[in-house]
């Protein structure tokens, strides 16, 4: 395992506002994480030179960023969520939803006269819409039958049919995926032609597609060897050359890769007292990188 760290971008601090539990608004900068799991609390400056501050979700009801990925907007909200895994390994076979009291900044997709909310921890992922009270649940859920067969709980049709009933858009509903862009596409939908909602805005991410990077790793090195009979040392200065395949995460501001580097490397080592000894390697080295945001 090869743990790498490396200077590359910057997380900067950008145009925002938070409403703390007064109700207050405070217009700041508030740090671009570019968070792909919902966060729990956020940093900000009252202006550039400032100190940097932290409020949690205790701490403040809603934060938005001008994100260099759009805008972003969180809206903290006690709500019932089934958080049951999505995983293969962990499905279970209750088909119903297992709900919870949280309390979460869940992030608001559209906002008009019904808004769209999401969450996502991990593998679980959920869209709640909200119609002037406290979100509620859209519910989807993978879970198992006769042994190891997936089904699914796709509940959040019906739903949208009987809560937020629309007409026109009864076939829609049918062939609705619980997927980001199919859900905002939907309900930007939704409320310009059901409610006529004059307010309806997305908050829709600049969509960022995984990076592929190949680098060449050439290299020298210099060996020494030495046995237990205290014979003179063989050394030999080799050369290495491998490929470094990385791949870098779509999120979090491309903070994050996974890497592979198949390296082959030649070594002939020149003894005092014998004959060359000759080696050759080949190494298939994986690794997690991270890189460090400096200012």
């Amino acid at each position: 395992m090869v743990i790498a760290l490396q200077g590359f971008a910057q997380n900067t601090f950008q145009t925002g506002y938070f409403i703390d539990n007064s109700g207050s608004k405070t217009e700041c900068l508030v740090k671009d994480v570019d968070w792909n799991d919902n966060p729990t609390k956020f940093s900000y400056k009252l202006s550039e030179g400032q100190e940097v501050q932290v409020k949690t979700i205790a701490e403040a009801s809603e934060f938005f960023i001008e994100a260099l990925s759009g805008p972003v907007k969180y809206e903290r909200h006690t709500v019932e969520i089934d958080l049951s895994s999505n995983t293969l390994n962990s499905l279970g076979y209750n088909s119903g939803a297992e709900f919870e009291t949280k309390q979460l900044f869940l992030k608001v997709l559209v906002e008009g006269d019904t808004d769209l909310l999401y969450y996502n921890n991990g593998n679980t992922y959920r869209f709640f819409y909200a119609k002037e009270e406290t979100p509620k649940q859209l519910v989807y859920k993978r879970y198992l039958t006769n042994g190891t067969k997936i089904a699914l709980n796709v509940q959040y049709r019906q739903q949208l049919k009987v809560e937020l009933p629309c007409p026109t858009l009864t076939k829609e509903i049918d062939d609705l995926k619980y997927l980001i862009g199919p859900m905002i596409n939907y309900f930007t939908t939704y409320n310009n032609n059901c409610t006529k909602s004059a307010a309806s805005k997305t908050y829709e991410k600049i969509k960022k597609k995984a990076t592929f990077n190949l680098a060449i790793r050439p290299g020298i090195n210099y060996s020494s060897l030495s046995n237990a009979f205290k014979e003179p040392k063989p050394t030999s200065i080799s050369t290495r050359v491998g490929l470094e395949f990385e791949f870098v995460a779509p999120f979090n501001n491309n903070k994050w890769s996974a890497l592979i580097e198949p390296t082959y490397q030649y070594l002939n080592l020149k003894s005092e007292s014998g004959p060359n000894e000759l080696y050759r390697s080949f190494e298939i080295p994986i690794g997690i990188r991270h890189y460090i945001f400096l200012n």
